[in-house]
């Protein structure tokens, strides 16, 4: 194979990756909706994948893509333009849903993983950290103190550790 023939055939093999990547999740996600695997003893696509050969990534790509491909066919024709790749997809499928489908899969085209993970921030924007309630063991009493967590935090930082939550020679409780 010559240089130049071979410059000309790896992106004709690209092309021809994601048209058989297009046509093999249509064709798992035709499994899945008859539950053929289930006929044939597997509990899932993704055991039934990894009797195939994929890896454990794979095959949750595979079947967490077939599920939001099914939901969404234009994810077919994205794939195979190239214009969506697989990781893109797995990334943005568990915060696909009817409303924002279109919005989304139009940002997810042609990002970085980084970028992917900032737009799934945006779309999916994780829940603020609680305030949360911490019980201190006191020597003097058999009932234990309850303080917040926060302000403990604070106190026991400017006193220069953990005097605060357990006085010296005491042994914390487990």
């Amino acid at each position: 194979l010559s240089d130049d023939a071979l410059w000309v055939a790896v992106p004709r093999l690209a092309k021809t990756e994601r048209d058989d990547l297009a046509r093999f999740l249509i064709h798992l996600g035709e499994l899945a909706r008859r539950d053929l695997h289930l006929e044939h003893a597997y509990s899932g696509l993704f055991h039934y994948l990894l009797t195939l050969g994929f890896s454990e990534w794979e095959a949750r790509a595979r079947s967490v893509a077939s599920l939001a491909a099914g939901k969404n066919p234009s994810i077919f024709s994205l794939l195979r333009s190239g214009q969506l790749n697989l990781t893109a997809l797995v990334m943005i499928a568990p915060h696909l849903n009817s409303e924002n489908h279109e919005a989304l899969l139009g940002k997810a085209c042609r990002r970085s993983t980084r970028e992917l993970q900032a737009l799934v921030a945006e779309f999916a924007p994780r829940a603020a950290r609680r305030d949360s309630i911490r019980v201190i063991w006191s020597g003097a009493s058999s009932a234990p103190a309850v303080t917040n967590r926060a302000a403990g935090a604070q106190a026991g930082a400017a006193a220069g550790g953990d005097e605060l939550f357990a006085p010296a020679g005491e042994a914390r409780p487990a």
